[in-house]
């Protein structure tokens, strides 16, 4: 079923439900960026499979050894340092300590 299909049955109900109006607003605003039809023809991925895959390493090398523990405080400041570092941007851990801690 192509997306204008969707939206022409979800239309006639916009008025009843907000989540339905933000669901047309949205389907229409990014309709030339839902292209997965043509993605597909070019041998393009358009889920997030890749994506997870490649994280699956990179989590698990750090996080998922043998008897590691860690709080969910933690967990999430390593991942921040392993990414700073990988990406060679370790400019911007300090920056986001300190968003940490203000929200903290």
């Amino acid at each position: 079923m192509e997306s204008h299909c969707i939206l022409d049955g979800l239309k006639p109900y916009r008025d009843r439900n907000k989540a339905v109006a933000t669901c047309i607003d949205y389907f229409e605003a990014n309709r030339d960026r839902m292209c997965c039809d043509r993605c597909r023809e070019r041998g393009l991925s358009v889920g997030s499979d890749v994506a997870e895959r490649a994280c699956k390493p990179f989590v698990g090398s750090c996080f998922k050894r043998s008897g590691r523990r860690w709080s969910k405080a933690v967990a999430n400041t390593l991942l921040a340092v392993k990414c700073c570092i990988k990406n060679n941007r370790w400019a911007y851990f300090p920056d986001w300590r300190a968003c940490r801690t203000a929200a903290a």
